[in-house]
């Protein structure tokens, strides 16, 4: 008989949970879960990326502790390893590809979509079985309210649904009412900040209510806000 040597081994922990949207609610398990998130790059004084896994594992735990549930990971893959915290403290995570930006990159281009489909295609394979990762980000803040930019997202949203676990599909816009992607997405985060780059603090109420009113049956989540976050 012939021998066989083992090469290579990945192990997972395995978790099961199921998440969708209605009626413009979130559902994990069946009930409806209010989203409180952090926003985390990937990055540490001295160590910059390469971060001991000690200092990540401090991170989450601080996270969680401050009371949230949800973590976006910045605008790229994170390393392997932070999923499997997540999946461990219980905390959902949001994750996306590091397609970021308005100017400079031309959404008509057919190298752009492949290379994007590429790093889709990528993190999907290696991540989509963690329990944890319940969003799938597919852009932040591009010109998603134009019609080359809409179609981007239309194309990224149809390649990724072979490749689905249950996540649901989200992309973090700066257009709020004239996003015209978010028909392509279960999820919209909206990126406001009202009192840094213009208007004032107190119209993020009247902003929230007035996007909520023309996406009524998508989930809405404020991505980002702040004053230079």
């Amino acid at each position: 008989k012939e021998k066989f040597k083992l090469i290579d081994q990945l192990e997972y922990k395995i978790g099961f949970r199921k998440i969708l949207v209605q009626g413009g609610e979130i559902y994990l398990n069946g009930k409806p879960i209010k989203i409180k998130g952090i926003s985390r790059h990937h990055f540490y004084p001295f160590y910059y990326q390469t971060i001991p896994k000690e200092l990540i594992e401090q991170d989450f735990k601080k996270i969680k502790e401050l009371g949230a549930n949800l973590v976006r990971l910045g605008h790229y893959p994170n390393p392997a390893y932070v999923l499997k915290i997540c999946d461990e403290l219980g905390l959902l995570v949001w994750e996306e590809i590091p397609l970021w930006g308005k100017w400079g990159l031309d959404f008509s281009s057919k190298e752009l979509l492949e290379s994007a489909k590429t790093e889709l295609k990528q993190l999907l394979i290696r991540d989509r079985n963690h329990p944890s990762l319940i969003m799938i980000g597919l852009a932040n803040e591009i010109s998603s309210h134009r019609t080359t930019g809409r179609q981007f997202i239309k194309e990224l949203a149809e390649f990724s649904k072979p490749l689905l676990n249950q996540q649901l599909l989200t992309l973090a816009s700066d257009q709020f009412e004239k996003e015209s992607a978010g028909e392509f997405v279960e999820v919209i985060g909206f990126n406001y900040y009202f009192g840094w780059y213009g208007g004032k603090i107190d119209q993020l109420k009247t902003k929230l209510n007035f996007t909520k009113k023309t996406f009524p049956s998508k989930a809405i989540l404020v991505s980002e806000y702040g004053a230079d976050a």
